[in-house]
């Protein structure tokens, strides 16, 4: 037996099926080669150089203090007021382009657990994640996909089959504005009708696996949580730590946020390890999800700076759009500097 298999042993679960278990999954898991998608401080950070003028001191110290979601909605106000949204709002059709998933985008692939993933939706599991990407469910899961909005427009669950509740939106299921890239769409967070959801899916399941998440969306999810007394939860819980093998247990997660959120499952457990040493073992019948030495050797090569990476596609991507706005319109940098003073602004209220 394996750690996860003892794992489950000690909440009295001796076997789990597709079916028992949720997985709750953040950017992180969209970060393994060949995907490589930003994590969250690299996004804001290459989003604050091409939408505004801030300085590089100033990006410093605007990423240490103001959430990601504020300084987007401040640069998608701003640009709003451009000629180029009069239809579609600039920004909003650029971030757009980061997120959505096309086969022709050679450059934009997923990886082998966003394959995990999809073959445990297919069988009928259920999967929640704040991530706005279409890795996991490509063109083939598209039917399974809920959002926030979706729900809040009394959509049903239904028991019969898998699940993927994108709880910050997504851009073919939603309108414009209503993903959770932006501090509008999020800062009401969670109305009733979405919290019985929550509450639904967490209910109905008897394993929660957290992994690639931070537990720290600080408008929607963690006052969610927060609001639930301790062991609330009949369901347990697994949080998966990103770690190096070999795998091992920890006491706690470290976190203020995420030990919050172990706290309101009946039984819990920290695993710090590969999240893909935990699936293999969770779910054997799922497909397998392995390290080529290639990956490995890539990452490394990458941390070294030796060669670049598929995230050059990204921030291409965003690269070309604003330098052909910047060449068809004149008053494109007067918007950055507008964007850029709106986003000091939102600091200057930060203690």
């Amino acid at each position: 037996m394996g750690l996860v298999t003892d794992t489950l042993n000690s909440f009295g679960l001796n076997r789990v099926g597709v079916r028992d278990v949720l997985f709750l999954t953040g950017a992180g898991i969209s970060a393994p080669e060949p995907t490589r998608f930003f994590l969250g401080r690299d996004l804001h950070r290459i989003v604050l150089e091409n939408f505004t003028n801030l300085t590089v001191p100033e990006i410093d110290n605007v990423l240490t203090k103001v959430p990601f979601e504020r300084s987007c909605e401040c640069i998608d106000q701003a640009f709003r007021r451009h000629k180029l949204s009069a239809f579609v709002g600039v920004f909003w059709n650029l971030m757009s382009e980061l997120f959505l998933w096309r086969p022709q985008n050679l450059w934009k692939q997923p990886n082998q657990l966003h394959s995990y993933f999809r073959e445990h939706i297919h069988q009928g599991g259920s999967h929640i994640t704040a991530n706005l990407d279409q890795f996991i469910e490509l063109d083939a899961l598209f039917h399974f996909v809920r959002t926030t909005k979706i729900f809040d427009d009394d959509t049903p669950l239904r028991d019969e089959e898998g699940i993927l509740y994108k709880f910050h939106g997504d851009f073919t299921k939603d309108a414009e504005g209503e993903q959770g890239f932006v501090f509008s769409a999020i800062e009401n967070g969670f109305s009733n009708t979405v919290q019985g959801c929550w509450d639904a899916l967490l209910n109905r399941t008897r394993v929660v696996v957290v992994c690639g998440y931070s537990g720290s969306d600080i408008y929607d999810v963690t006052p969610y949580f927060r609001s639930k007394p301790n062991a609330h939860f009949n369901s347990c819980i697994i949080w998966v730590k990103h770690g190096g093998p070999p795998m091992r247990r920890l006491t706690g997660a470290g976190s203020p946020d995420p030990d919050m959120i172990l706290s309101k499952f009946r039984e819990r457990a920290v695993l710090a390890g590969r999240a893909g040493d935990v699936l293999n073992e969770l779910l054997p019948a799922l497909p397998r999800v392995t390290y080529p030495l290639k990956h490995r050797l890539i990452a490394f090569l990458v941390r070294l700076h030796l060669i670049g990476s598929v995230r050059a596609g990204y921030t291409q991507t965003f690269k070309n759009s604003v330098e052909s706005y910047r060449r068809e319109y004149a008053d494109f940098d007067a918007f950055k500097r507008m964007a850029g003073a709106e986003v000091l602004a939102v600091l200057a209220t930060i203690p």
